[in-house]
């Protein structure tokens, strides 16, 4: 008798736009990962429960803006450090 597992593939929303992406990550939603394997489109991924508020930006949705431009800064210093540890540097 042989023993299986069952591995659930987790699906994620995977978002190109960094606007979007800081949306959500103001609004408290989780990056879960940072694909930058291809040198001319970064993907964001988030959970599947941020589709709402991916709709609410699309919409006209808002957020304090100190907030959003902290979430903005810290997009942007995770692509600088992983741009970094890619040039070997």
């Amino acid at each position: 008798m042989t023993a299986t597992t069952d591995v659930k593939e987790v699906k994620t929303l995977a978002l190109t736009d960094l606007y979007v992406a800081a949306f959500l990550l103001a609004k408290g939603h989780r990056l879960t990962r940072v694909d930058d394997s291809q040198p001319w489109k970064v993907e964001f991924h988030f959970s599947r429960l941020a589709k709402t508020d991916t709709d609410a930006f699309y919409g006209g949705g808002t957020i304090e803006g100190r907030v959003y431009a902290a979430a903005l800064r810290d997009l942007k210093a995770i692509l600088a450090r992983k741009r970094r540890e890619g040039d070997g540097t």
